[in-house]
């Protein structure tokens, strides 16, 4: 696919040992959000999302550019969308990742 920006790669993965155990929406249209009661998340996925976050505000505090895939393996590239999250914006609660498309992180 070749949409990932930077020379080194890394396959992140949570306990389920692929990415679907982080919070995920399947489109962006609703934004980003805490959990809410009306829509249960299991906590695995909560915590996992969240260490996910902690590790990207750490590489990008220490002056990297990150970006990120979330997309299945058969996924076209005229498919995946464009994401900007701005850390200082979007907080660790409310961050989830969003079914095919392509994030870049900042500051």
């Amino acid at each position: 696919m070749g949409l990932l920006r930077h020379e080194h790669k890394w396959f992140v993965a949570s306990k389920s040992e692929c990415s679907c155990t982080f919070r995920h929406f399947v489109t962006p249209e609703s934004g980003f959000g805490e959990p809410q009661d009306w829509c249960p998340e299991d906590e695995d996925n909560v915590r996992a999302t969240a260490e996910l976050y902690r590790v990207i505000g750490g590489l990008i505090g220490a002056g990297e550019q990150v970006d990120c895939l979330d997309a299945w393996y058969d996924a076209k590239s005229d498919e995946i969308k464009e994401v900007v999250v701005t850390l200082g914006t979007v907080s660790e609660k409310e961050f989830l990742l969003f079914e095919n498309h392509h994030f870049t992180f900042e500051q």
